[in-house]
């Protein structure tokens, strides 16, 4: 009986200690998912706030690409102009000695 009263007592006790450790180990579970679950929405937010960050810098180097072959192009009309204003400046002297020429002789 004594042996009987025992194992009883060892089976109580083999059971609380299960549910104990299947307590624990859910516990744990969830607070491992948990954390593991904050770190992966950290780690998204800095991801979206990087991105944000390329995203508007690569915004600005378009802007200032454009603005430079805009500019390019404006320096290369200039240089144009330049040259065809040179070239009538060119020919009006060229005009102008030459009316000078004729008026006397």
């Amino acid at each position: 009986m004594q042996i009987a009263s025992q194992q009883a007592t060892l089976d109580r006790v083999i059971g609380k200690n299960q549910s104990e450790i299947a307590e624990y180990r859910k516990r744990a579970s969830e607070d491992l998912l948990n954390n593991l679950q904050t770190a992966f929405t950290k780690a998204k937010e800095k991801e979206s706030s990087i991105r944000a960050a390329f995203d508007e810098q690569y915004a600005k180097a378009q802007g200032q690409n454009s603005g430079a072959v805009t500019i390019k192009l404006l320096e290369q009309n200039i240089e144009a102009n330049k040259g065809f204003l040179d070239k009538l400046r060119e020919q009006q002297s060229s005009n102008d000695v030459s009316s000078q020429g004729l008026t006397t002789t």
